[in-house]
């Protein structure tokens, strides 16, 4: 803008110069970001440890800050290094007022040297860094090198880093930070001071949130500010970037609007959805669900809804005060409340895990829709059934089992068994039979390792029918070809008592546990028994099983576990035999031996 004055002689232009100052929009979390360690929120941990190395002046070399998006460290690390260079600190923090602290606050001192590895992240920006480090700082007592997103170096530039990471100069102080740690390498870790920063309290972030509305003169409600801090889910950050959506979208920072600026579902349609699915209404929940879709909302963002109210259900059921902790608007909690305590906890809870599992599968698939209306359907078909009178019926059941154990156990009925161990005389201590070299040679039967004692019959009898203790003309099946067809000269009254006997056994081994016990007799191709003049006589297949059977203290435990079981003392042997063994019996002495013998299929019991 000019004006002339006019003059007979000259013509003289004045200028006039109007300066106009652009004052632009600061985001939120830009204008409110810390500037001394007091102002940084839920890192106390972290602030509290810098500024105790600050006041003792046990600076380290080098410090690692990792951590979750929007928790503060940039910002620490801005501050730590103003605070170490500051002429006169205020509680570790910088005093602001300084010569150093204001260069570094008008960001035109060279000793703070602040990179973006992201974009700076090759071999040679690292070798830049190496080679400039040996400059004393120009300003500061400390030149410090803020790395930011340090895990982004390339592998070549870390190693550049390594050395001078290990032992920089004394001036030099570098802060890495990083929200990966576990793509920083450990020879790197190794030489920083790690600082951990954690999630924000969502408390803690309310409380700013608010505070910040205060200054900035913003009407909300509590609702509304709780609702911001959730959707922060802990970062600083975050938690600003939605508050300042919501001032612009809004005069007052309402729970609804809020959730209109994040384009989350009607808290109303939820709680319908979540009813509908609970009372078995299928095609109510449906159509809402088609509603919902037609409004363009994301399917998934609906099942982390619904997943997120059904948990708010169960938390509600168990507690009279939740709402201290879920701070949804009175209105909403009472309608929770009513369905929390329509539905029982059993209902719910199966709610909740049918739809927490398809909240992780949605986020692979193709159509999700699909899986949110199947876990509906799974919900609602559940739900529909009366889950008291099928808790009545559990618990009647529960109280028919306990009275069932509390009466004393009938065992099965073994005459048949105590028959054949009736001994025609005295009854032989057990013994184990462990050869049968000489059993095939009849002129020398005084050298056999057999006792002829303890066997039943002849074996060079091929049928042995005449030792069974019973008439074998009423039962004539023919001749057994192997062991799998011994059991069939047994009458079906012993073979029936023989199966019960085999199998109640077992399970006392495996509930004594005697597991080599239960392996040893569990296989009935390769163990099966003989009853005969007052005595069970065992044989093995497997040399290890009879191995163990064969020692003193486990055949005195066979023949305890028998003789409960039948109810009368008995006596064991036990036989190997194997077709390959050259000290054993054969497979055809054994079936000669136990043509009565019982063989029992496990798959039978």
């Amino acid at each position: 803008m000019f004006f002339y004055k006019f003059n007979p002689l000259i013509i003289e232009k004045t200028y006039c110069i109007i300066i106009i100052e652009v004052i632009m929009y600061q985001s939120l979390y830009r204008k409110y970001r810390p500037d001394t360690f007091e102002k940084v929120i839920g890192q106390d941990h972290i602030t509290k440890t810098l500024v105790n190395q600050i006041k003792s002046g046990n600076i380290a070399h080098a410090y690692l800050l990792t951590g979750t998006r929007g928790t503060g460290k940039t910002s620490v690390a801005r501050i730590f290094a103003r605070a170490i260079n500051c002429l006169s600190p205020q509680n570790g923090s910088p005093c602001g007022e300084c010569d150093c602290c204001k260069k570094l606050l008008a960001g035109t001192s060279l000793d703070i040297v602040e990179i973006d590895a992201a974009s700076n992240n090759s071999v040679d920006d690292a070798r830049a860094i190496r080679d400039n480090v040996r400059y004393a700082p120009v300003d500061c007592k400390y030149k410090v090198y803020i790395i930011d997103e340090v895990h982004q170096l390339s592998g070549a530039a870390f190693n550049a880093l390594l050395k001078t990471l290990e032992e920089p100069p004394a001036h030099a102080v570098f802060i890495l930070a990083t929200t990966e740690v576990q793509k920083i390498p450990a020879t790197i870790m190794s030489r920083c001071l790690r600082l951990d920063f954690h999630l924000v309290p969502q408390e803690v972030l309310e409380k700013h949130v608010a505070w910040i509305f205060d200054q900035e003169g913003v009407k909300y409600t509590k609702e509304g500010v709780s609702a911001i801090a959730q959707a922060g889910e802990g970062s600083v950050r975050d938690t600003l970037s939605v508050a300042d959506m919501c001032v612009s979208f809004s005069d007052t920072v309402s729970y609804e609007s809020v959730l209109g600026v994040l384009g989350a579902n009607d808290p109303a349609m939820i709680a319908n959805i979540a009813f509908a699915t609970l009372s078995g209404d299928i095609k109510g929940a449906i159509d809402l669900i088609e509603s919902s879709a037609s409004l363009g909302k994301s399917v998934q963002l609906l099942t982390k809804d619904l997943t997120k109210y059904f948990r708010d259900l169960i938390i509600i059921k168990h507690d009279a005060e939740a709402n201290a902790i879920l701070k949804l608007p009175d209105r909403l909690f009472a309608v929770a409340n009513e369905m929390a305590q329509k539905f029982n906890a059993v209902t719910l809870m199966r709610a909740l895990d049918i739809f927490s599992g398809v909240e992780a599968k949605s986020r692979f698939s193709n159509q999700p829709k699909i899986l949110l209306e199947t876990a509906i359907i799974k919900t609602a078909t559940l739900s529909g059934e009366d889950i008291g009178d099928l808790i009545a019926k559990v618990t009647a059941l529960e109280g028919k089992l306990k009275d069932l154990d509390a009466m004393p156990q009938q065992k099965p009925d073994y005459s048949a068994i105590k028959n054949m161990l009736t001994p025609s005389q005295a009854p032989v201590a057990a013994t184990a039979i462990t050869s049968a070299s000489t059993l095939k040679e009849e002129t020398k039967p005084t050298e056999t390792e057999v006792p002829t004692s303890d066997l039943p019959f002849d074996l060079q009898d091929a049928t042995a029918t005449e030792a069974l203790p019973f008439d074998t003309a009423q039962e004539t099946p023919a001749a057994p070809e192997s062991i799998e067809d011994v059991s069939e000269f047994l009458p079906s009254a012993v073979k029936n008592q023989m199966t019960k006997l085999r199998g109640r056994v077992l399970n006392k081994f495996r509930a004594g546990a005697l597991n080599m016990l239960y392996i040893a007799f569990l296989d009935a191709k390769s163990t099966i028994f003989k009853i005969q003049n007052g005595k069970i006589i065992i044989a093995f297949k497997n040399e290890m099983n009879y191995n163990y059977c064969n020692t003193p203290t486990i055949l005195e435990t066979i023949k305890r576990v028998f003789s409960e079981e039948i109810g009368e003392q008995v006596e064991v042997s036990i036989i190997y035999f194997n077709d390959n063994a050259p000290n054993a019996l054969s497979t055809q002495d054994i079936i000669k031996l136990f043509s009565g013998a019982e063989s029992i299929d496990i798959k039978r019991r």
